[in-house]
């Protein structure tokens, strides 16, 4: 092989290293950090369904105050109470 036919290394092959290599370091140090992109991503997905169970017991929570407020009328409260106790008993199917 002559001097001729050997290429100097180009700008271009070095960037072909250097790119990917500074890409694993960034990668290395900033993913598995208690502060780094998985940690947060986890985070987010926590706080999003606690979001969602927030929002679910606040139902539960409107849908009881609108029953108490519901049973604080005398009225309500005896109507209930009479359509309650007066319905048939459940039959067990002992004794058919």
């Amino acid at each position: 092989m002559s001097r001729r036919n050997r290429r100097k290394p180009t700008r271009h092959r070095y960037l072909r290293f250097i790119i990917p290599g500074i890409v694993l370091i960034l990668l290395a140090v900033f993913l598995p950090r208690p502060n780094g992109l998985i940690m947060i991503s986890r985070r987010q997905y926590r706080a999003g369904s606690l979001k969602q169970e927030l929002k679910q017991i606040d139902r539960q929570i409107e849908t009881l105050d609108s029953l108490h407020q519901k049973f604080n009328d005398p009225e309500f409260a005896r109507d209930y109470a009479s359509w309650l106790f007066s319905a048939p008993p459940e039959s067990t199917g002992a004794g058919q």
